[in-house]
């Protein structure tokens, strides 16, 4: 089945943020420890994230190609995430870099950036 990417709508609140609720604890369970997941899931806002069984569909690289398009057109130069250690290969796998390390607690994250055109420079 062909996964349709479009913009999020407030419909969409209740059944993603059970989507998120569940990626956290399927894809993140290896990297945190529970009260950090536990603190996660209970102040998250509505998102994008895909579940387990969907992963290496190239869902998520087309999320993230339809993210970048969309901050190219709005003249941004480049971008900023938090991503879970887990999820830094996907990201350096689309061009994303590694700036440095962040930590929160016991929770290891890791700040990525990438341009978007001309070199990022310091923000």
């Amino acid at each position: 089945m062909e996964a349709h990417i479009r913009a999020f709508e407030i419909a969409d609140a209740t059944s993603v943020s059970s989507l998120i609720s569940t990626t956290l604890r399927i894809s993140n369970v290896k990297d945190y420890p529970a009260e950090f997941l536990s603190k996660v899931d209970a102040s998250l806002t509505p998102s994008s994230l895909r579940a387990s069984a969907r992963q290496g569909r190239g869902i998520g690289r087309r999320l993230m190609e339809a993210v970048e398009s969309e901050a190219r057109a709005r003249g941004e130069r480049g971008l900023v995430l938090y991503a879970s250690v887990s999820a830094v290969p996907f990201y350096e796998a689309g061009g994303w870099c590694t700036v440095r390390e962040h930590r929160d607690g016991d929770a290891k994250l890791v700040v990525m950036t990438k341009p978007l055109g001309e070199p990022l420079g310091q923000w």
